[in-house]
């Protein structure tokens, strides 16, 4: 039982961590979709010297995140 208990609990945390990273992926998507084809000139100009720092509304994802699932 102890054993079973805690392979739950870490297949648990895996699941978890693989969670983490999929949202990581949508969320950095998200960020670069808008800068994906401007020069880093155009993105200061657009965003300002720290680039793009917010997520856009609405915040989408597109192709990384779709050929990653």
């Amino acid at each position: 039982m102890y054993l079973e208990t805690k392979l739950k609990a870490k297949q648990k945390a895996e699941i978890h961590k693989a969670k983490g990273i999929i949202y990581g992926l949508a969320i950095g998507d998200a960020l670069g979709w808008p800068t994906e084809f401007l020069k880093l000139d155009q993105i200061r100009a657009k965003y300002g010297p720290q680039g793009i720092t917010e997520l856009p509304d609405p915040a989408l994802f597109r192709d990384m995140i779709e050929s990653c699932v």
